[in-house]
């Protein structure tokens, strides 16, 4: 996977200018389409690398909230989709908005 990023690494720039593009518009679906697709190809990576990683820090970020300001940073594809952060915090009844 490492390898392949690399000698992607062109095309993967011109998608990560896609992505913030689609965020910025707030288009949701093409998000999941450009941040996800490659990755639900693969379920034990997209497993891995998003799902049980966002579940875990849910409540990391819960605790947060509820003591401290935060200021969580992560990657565009933690944040869409059903298994996404923002889905997760809204299945516990925080609402959530794009700034």
């Amino acid at each position: 996977m490492l390898r392949e990023s690399v000698e992607s690494a062109d095309s993967e720039q011109s998608q990560i200018k896609s992505i913030a593009t689609a965020w910025r518009a707030g288009d949701v679906p093409a998000m999941e389409r450009l941040a996800l697709s490659d990755m639900k190809d693969a379920p034990e990576v997209y497993e891995m690398l998003l799902v049980s990683r966002n579940r875990r820090w849910v409540p990391k970020v819960e605790a947060c909230m509820q003591t401290n300001r935060c200021f969580v940073v992560v990657g565009a594809a933690h944040l869409i989709g059903p298994d996404g952060l923002v889905s997760l915090l809204q299945q516990r009844g925080y609402a959530v908005t794009q700034q």
